[in-house]
């Protein structure tokens, strides 16, 4: 129970969801670690209409900065919710260790890439922004792998 505005409410206050640091990244991809640590990714194509027009060009994108927990550009003219960012945005993790396979391991996934996709109910057509994020989060794996390697 907590108060709030003097009133009484049951279970426990929201927190505020907050962005801790941004890492800009190309095609309008973004780091984004939340206060709480958690890192997640985020396409900003998906912020659309004429406010977020300037995010086309590069180098006003590019310009991103934290504004009291909000990611804001042009000195805070253009600005978004961070729950927006939360609620739109896929779980990361760049620190993903190398695995070693098997030869009949290597040999299935070779197999594997060789087959057609094939999408159902259980497995539906990433939407644009997922597939970015997927392939995002692979080329960061990669190079974090040469980093250690």
């Amino acid at each position: 129970m907590f108060i709030s505005n003097g009133m009484v409410y049951g279970g426990k206050p929201d927190v505020p969801v907050r962005i801790a640091s941004v890492q800009i990244l190309d095609d309008m991809m973004m780091i984004l670690t939340f206060t709480t640590g958690e890192r997640r990714i985020f396409d900003a194509t998906t912020l659309c209409g004429p406010a977020y027009e300037p995010l086309q060009d590069p180098a006003v994108f590019r310009a991103a900065c934290l504004d009291h927990g909000m990611v804001t550009w042009q000195d805070g003219e253009i600005d978004c919710a961070p729950e927006y960012m939360y609620d739109h945005s896929f779980e990361y993790s760049a620190g993903e260790m190398a695995i070693s396979l098997s030869e009949e391991q290597i040999a299935e996934i070779e197999a594997a890439k060789k087959m057609p996709i094939v999408y159902d109910e259980d497995s539906p057509e990433l939407t644009p922004a997922m597939e970015k994020a997927f392939l995002l989060a692979a080329r960061n794996r990669n190079r974090y792998k040469k980093e250690v390697s």
